[in-house]
């Protein structure tokens, strides 16, 4: 035990330089005031608001298909809109939009009348959408005029969805053989039939 003593001794006066030379490193007054300053300066701003912003996942670029002033043919607009969570939704939701047409100048393809009334998906690259009767009974008429309508709803929907690959008409719930009597509409129409339609058709 006697030997205890002494290294108390020792780490004591050790303990007694470290602590000496600890003290001499000291912060300047007018560095401390400097600090203290700063350090109350940041804690008083106002904390900055953070707006979320829309993120992609929240809108989508769309693809709608009108006719062309001349009679020429069809055209596209791109159009950005909120992303419905299924695609039955998102379907209903393009064609809303094609119903309310152009925002560049392009000519309506459907009567302004119509509506959907439901969609329905297969599951084996078809969509059966039911219009509302105006889509028939408002229609101008004309094959040309006719073909657009068929053509520019084939498009749009096949254009923006890679899994609809076909689309079926219905007016009212029933199938019907055409819309204002001229395109055939009793089967699903491809995108490829539906541009061989309009092309037959345009003047």
């Amino acid at each position: 035990m006697r030997w205890i003593l002494p290294i108390l001794i020792i780490l004591g006066i050790g303990a007694g330089i470290i602590f000496s030379n600890i003290e001499k490193v000291n912060i300047p007054s007018q560095l401390k005031s400097n600090m203290l300053s700063r350090i109350t300066r940041d804690m008083s701003k106002p904390t900055p608001l953070i707006h979320k912003a829309l993120t992609p996942k929240d809108r989508k670029q769309y693809v709608l298909t009108f006719a062309v002033q001349d009679d020429s043919g069809l055209r596209t607009e791109t159009r950005e809109l909120p992303r419905p969570r299924t695609l039955r939704e998102s379907v209903r939701l393009v064609l809303e939009e094609l119903i309310r047409g152009s925002r560049t100048g392009l000519v309506q393809t459907l009567p302004r009348a119509s509506k959907i009334l439901e969609v329905f998906l297969d599951g084996q690259g078809t969509v059966y959408v039911e219009f509302s009767k105006e889509i028939s009974t408002e229609h101008p008429g004309g094959i040309w005029t006719e073909s657009v309508t068929v053509a520019s709803v084939v498009q749009t929907l096949t254009a923006n969805f890679q899994s609809i690959r076909r689309v079926a008409f219905l007016v009212g719930g029933k199938t019907q053989e055409t819309l204002a009597g001229h395109i055939d509409i009793r089967g699903p129409i491809s995108r490829f039939e539906a541009g061989l339609l309009h092309s037959v058709s345009n003047p």
